[in-house]
C-alpha cells in the first residue's frame, strides 16, 4: 500500500489521530450510546443518577474524575474535567440526562428503551433529545484523555439533570454552585440541531417560554336546560380561538436576526412549506394551546375549566407585557376577570416559564469560526446559523453572564424530538464525536 505524503501528515496530526480512533471503536461507542438508551431516564421523575454512574464508570477507565452531585430521590448532575488547569481557554459541554415521558408505548414500532439498532438506525425514547449528543460529548472527552494530546486549556463535561422541566435544579443550579468560580470561554449545549431539510446548524440563540393557565368560571346546570347556565367550555374556546389576535395588543418585537438575513443563512433552494413554518416561528411571538380541562360528566354543564396556552418568546419579550396584552384580549372578547352580575370569571396564572437567550456577537466569534470547520470536516458540508423555536439550557449559560459565548449544535433531527419512535442515525452520531473531539482539541491545544 502506497501513502502519500500528504496522508501520512494527516494520520500523524491530533485531528488524524482523533479520525483513526473513532474509525477503530466506533461500534464501542455505539454501544455505550445504547446503554444510556436503555436506562429509563423519563421525567418525571428523572432517575438520573443511574445515566450519571454509566458516565463516571465509562470516564474512570481513562482516568477522568467525576464528580456527581445527588439531589432529591436517585436525581444527580455530574462535572467531569480534562484535568485541573482552568488557567487557559475552558470549554464547557453540557448536555442534559433526562427525557421526557413515554406516550403511547404500544404506538412505537421498537420499544422506546430498546435502543434498537435496524438499517444503521437507532431507535429509542433520548435517542434524539439528547442521548446522543451527550453521548458523543462523554466520548469526545475520553479520546482525548486517552490519545495524551498536548493541551494548555481544558474541556469541561456539565450532565444535566431536569432540563425536560425548567432546569432549575440542573444547569442553572450547576452555573450558581460547581461552575461558579470557572472562567469559560466557550460553551457548547449539545441539542439536536438538524433542522432538516435545511443544513445542519449551528443555533445562536433560542426563543423563551411560558406557560399560561387561563382557568374560566361560569355556571353549571344540567344540560338539558343550557339556558340555566353559562358554559365556561364556550367562553373559554371562543378565547382560544383569538389567540392569535393578541399580536394587536402589544408593540411589535424584531427578531434578533431579520428574516431576510435568516433566509440567506439557511441559503437553500428547497422550497418546503416546514422551512416556511420554521422560519415564521423564530421571527415572533408564537402561543399554542397544548392541555385543556373541562367538564365532569356528559350530562352536565360545567362550572369551570382551563387551558394550558404555551407561548414562546423572543429577545425583548416581557412576560408582563404578554400578560397584559391577553388580558387586554379577553377584555375586547367581551370577557372580565370578574363578572358580579353573571357570576362569571376568567383567571390568568404563570405555570411555568423559560426566558430567550442569544449569543450576540456571534458573528465576528473566532471560536465559532472553528466550530464551523471542525462540523464541515466531520460531516462533509458546511452548517448554517439558524434560532431554536425551543427553549434550551443555553439561557443560563448566557443570560447569567457565566458563558455568553453559547451556542448549541448536536446530532439528530429536530422533529425527531419527543416524538414516537425516536431515532437517529448512527452516521450522525459518530460524525457528532468527530465534531465534538476535534473542535475541542482546536480550542484548547
Amino acid at each position: 500500500m502506497i501513502v502519500n505524503e500528504e496522508e501520512t501528515t494527516l494520520l500523524e496530526s491530533p485531528e488524524g489521530l482523533i479520525f483513526r480512533e473513532i474509525e477503530e471503536n466506533k461500534d464501542r461507542y455505539v454501544r455505550i450510546f445504547q446503554r444510556l438508551v436503555r436506562i429509563d431516564s423519563t421525567n418525571p421523575p428523572g432517575n438520573e443518577m443511574r445515566i450519571a454512574l454509566e458516565i463516571e464508570n465509562f470516564l474512570k477507565g481513562f482516568g477522568v474524575e467525576c464528580d456527581i452531585h445527588q439531589f432529591g430521590d436517585n436525581r444527580s448532575n455530574l462535572v467531569a474535567t480534562l484535568n485541573r488547569n482552568f488557567k487557559g481557554i475552558n470549554v464547557l459541554y453540557n448536555g442534559h440526562m433526562d427525557t421526557v415521558p413515554i406516550a403511547n408505548e404500544d404506538d412505537w414500532n421498537h420499544h422506546p428503551l430498546s435502543g434498537d439498532i435496524v438499517d444503521g438506525i437507532l431507535y429509542g425514547k433520548g435517542a434524539v433529545d439528547m442521548k446522543s449528543g451527550l453521548t458523543a460529548m462523554v466520548i469526545a472527552l475520553s479520546i482525548i484523555k486517552k490519545l495524551k494530546l498536548p493541551v494548555s486549556g481544558n474541556l469541561i463535561l456539565n450532565a444535566v439533570a431536569e432540563e425536560e422541566s425548567g432546569g432549575l435544579l440542573g444547569t442553572k443550579w450547576c452555573v450558581d454552585n460547581l461552575l461558579r468560580d470557572i472562567k469559560c470561554d466557550f460553551a457548547v449545549v449539545g441539542e439536536p440541531t438538524d433542522f432538516h431539510p435545511l443544513p445542519r446548524a449551528i443555533v445562536v440563540g433560542e426563543k423563551g417560554s411560558f406557560q399560561v393557565k387561563i382557568t374560566v368560571n361560569g355556571v353549571g346546570c344540567h344540560a338539558s336546560v343550557p339556558f340555566n347556565g353559562i358554559n365556561p367550555i364556550l367562553i373559554l374556546g371562543d378565547i382560544l380561538q383569538h389567540l392569535d389576535e393578541i399580536h394587536d395588543f402589544m408593540p411589535k418585537i424584531d427578531p434578533p436576526i431579520p428574516i431576510d438575513v435568516l433566509r440567506e443563512l439557511v441559503s437553500t433552494d428547497v422550497v418546503d412549506p416546514y422551512i416556511e413554518n420554521l422560519i415564521s416561528s423564530v421571527r415572533s411571538l408564537t402561543g399554542a394551546v397544548t392541555m385543556f380541562s373541562g367538564g365532569v360528566k356528559e350530562n352536565t354543564i360545567p362550572s369551570s375549566c382551563e387551558a394550558i396556552v404555551d407561548f414562546r418568546t423572543l429577545p425583548n419579550h416581557n412576560v408582563e407585557n404578554i400578560l397584559k396584552a391577553l388580558e387586554k384580549l379577553i377584555k375586547y372578547l367581551g370577557y372580565s376577570k370578574s363578572d358580579d352580575s353573571t357570576g362569571t370569571s376568567v383567571s390568568l396564572e404563570i405555570y411555568k416559564s423559560t426566558d430567550p437567550s442569544y449569543f450576540y456577537e456571534w458573528k465576528d466569534s473566532e471560536y465559532l469560526k472553528k466550530m464551523r470547520e471542525a462540523i464541515t470536516k466531520s460531516y462533509g458540508s458546511p452548517p448554517c446559523y439558524f434560532l431554536s423555536p425551543a427553549s434550551a439550557d443555553a439561557e443560563f449559560l448566557r443570560n447569567t453572564g457565566w458563558c455568553k459565548k453559547t451556542v448549541s449544535f448536536g446530532p439528530g433531527r429536530f422533529l425527531n424530538a419527543h416524538a414516537k419512535n425516536e431515532c437517529i442515525e448512527i452516521s450522525d452520531f459518530i460524525n457528532a464525536i468527530k465534531t465534538y473531539t476535534i473542535f475541542a482539541h482546536d480550542l484548547i491545544k
